[in-house]
């Protein structure tokens, strides 16, 4: 049917309708009802004509089917999408490349999380690190003569891949240390598991001490000097201290390993600690101490008198004369006694006595004379009776007499020995 009479035809059937329905108003009997319209042709050929469309569609389907047009369309899609990727390659393979590293990136960061290495490094602690350390605690502690002291070292946790480890009372880990142990027993501890760590490192680096002693008693003293003495064999030990019965007994336990300790004095100044000095005389060498009072004090002061400084030259003597009774009371001790008792030593060499055999009352004459010349000038004067100084040609004769003695003593023992 052609479109304009089709249109023409429904627009006829509707205008029908609407009239019909106007009368409907007016009608006031069965008989006034118009004669219902008659069905219109082009209802018939649409409904015929939509049904013939309907075929031919389906027919179409069919035929599309046949010719594979899913499979057609699947293929110009990947056409599409492979052409796209060639125009955006260079973009593509940027991005792959920055996925790529991101994803290494990623890879690194999980291998390197702190929780993951705190894990492994805990395991490898408990079968490597920590028995060992444990096992050279307790040598430490051995060593240092406290096994007695009934302590532990367990492994604590492992924090950031570092694994730490905590002193604990031996079937008493819920008491703190400080509240049981003595503070000698406390340093000693400390002491040990300080050198269970250091000696487990291959770090080359010296050690150094600050007052190791402090707090402890002989016993303790004497273990770690000796215990610092073995280090000083493989590695640098610097020990601070202010107490020279520390530094006589390191030079003791030293002579019998014929290690010679290197010792530094420093003292106090105006600028502010650090300065070195003159090793004191209680533990420097006497034949060193004695060449300096009369090479470089005593000229010092005989300088000073002979420019008229006469106050500075007697502050000069009154020292002199106060550091050669020291060196004096020395000589005693390691000359005349042969060093059979020590200063600031506990030991008693008495295989030395023996070589007291070669004592003379003239020894014995010339070491009290000097003794009690000398004696005024190491304590406290009155001032009513000021002890007088001696004169510097008598000051000289007499550290001279105390060196020849002591060479000439020296030689006396020697040949006694040899012969």
């Amino acid at each position: 049917i052609p479109q304009d009479e089709v249109a023409n035809q429904v627009t006829d059937f509707f205008a029908q309708l609407q009239t019909r329905k106007d009368q409907l108003a007016e009608i006031d009997s069965e008989e006034a009802i118009p004669d219902p319209l008659l069905s219109p042709n082009w209802i018939e050929e649409a409904s015929a004509q939509s049904q013939s469309l309907g075929e031919l569609a389906a027919k179409y389907d069919e035929d599309a089917k046949n010719d594979n047009r899913e499979e057609i369309k699947k293929k110009l899609n990947s056409l599409q999408a492979r052409k796209w990727l060639s125009e955006h390659r260079a973009a593509i393979d940027e991005e792959v490349t920055r996925l790529k590293l991101l994803n290494q990136i990623q890879e690194a960061k999980k291998s390197t999380n702190t929780k993951a290495l705190s894990q492994k490094k805990g395991e490898l602690a408990e079968a490597l690190i920590t028995d060992a350390f444990v096992q050279r605690f307790n040598a430490e502690l051995k060593a240092l003569g406290a096994s007695q002291v009934k302590v532990e070292l367990v492994k604590s946790k492992v924090s950031k891949g570092r694994v730490l480890h905590k002193l604990q009372l031996r079937g008493a880990p819920q008491n703190g240390l400080a509240d049981v142990l003595s503070e000698g027993e406390n340093r000693i501890v400390s002491i040990a598991a300080f050198l269970a760590d250091v000696t487990g490192k291959s770090n080359q680096a010296p050690f150094i001490f600050d007052d190791p002693i402090s707090s402890l008693d002989q016993s303790y003293e004497e273990a770690v000097v000796q215990r610092l003495i073995e280090l000083s064999q493989d590695k640098q030990v610097i020990v601070f201290t202010h107490r020279l019965s520390l530094l006589g007994t390191v030079r003791h336990f030293a002579e019998k390993k014929t290690i010679k300790p290197d010792v530094v004095s420093i003292r106090t100044a105006d600028w502010g600690t650090g300065e070195p000095a003159p090793i004191p005389l209680s533990q420097g060498d006497i034949k060193s101490a004695l060449n300096t009072l009369m090479n470089q004090r005593y000229q010092d002061a005989k300088k000073a008198s002979e420019n008229g400084e006469f106050e500075h030259a007697e502050i000069l003597l009154k020292s002199i004369c106060s550091d050669f009774r020291t060196l004096v009371e020395r000589s005693i001790e390691n000359d005349l006694l042969c060093g059979v008792v020590q200063r600031f030593q506990r030991p008693v060499h008495t295989l030395k006595l023996k070589d007291l055999a070669k004592l003379k009352d003239a020894d014995c004459n010339l070491l009290d004379s000097l003794m009690t010349k000398y004696s005024g000038f190491e304590h406290s004067q009155p001032t009513e009776s000021p002890v007088e100084l001696p004169k510097p040609d008598d000051l000289l004769a007499d550290m001279t007499s105390l060196k020849s003695w002591r060479e000439e003593y020296a030689k006396r023992l020697a040949s006694a020995v040899a012969g």
